[in-house]
């Protein structure tokens, strides 16, 4: 299988409408590096992390393990979906990407030249 170079198209935590409709897949099970969970100002969890040399800032987090708490992780495997219906904010309707899903990466083998982790 062959992973996306970019999470549904572009960095952003949101795709337009047109975007939308263009993705063939609503989730995305993918390793990333240095996710950070944090508070934002509007009181709410976001996650940064980065994938395949990208930066992706400001995606929600809904996993209940962590969608309240700050932490950081050096790597993780994290689960992206995209939702059904649009939110509107700032005047648009957007898709926002959330991460529905965190497994952090305590260790990395090999076994018969395939990685695997502990999770």
């Amino acid at each position: 299988m062959q992973y996306p170079r970019l999470l549904f198209d572009n960095t952003e935590p949101w795709l337009t409408e047109a975007q939308m409709h263009k993705q063939g897949v609503t989730l995305l099970f993918i390793e990333v590096e240095n996710l950070g969970i944090y508070r934002n100002d509007e009181d709410k969890f976001k996650a940064d992390f980065k994938y395949e040399d990208e930066i992706y800032k400001g995606f929600s987090i809904t996993d209940p393990e962590y969608k309240n708490r700050e932490r950081t992780f050096t790597k993780a495997m994290i689960l992206i979906t995209l939702p059904e219906a649009p939110y509107k904010r700032y005047g648009h309707e957007l898709y926002y990407k959330f991460v529905a899903a965190v497994y952090p990466l305590e260790s990395a083998e090999k076994s018969y030249d395939i990685d695997f982790y502990k999770i």
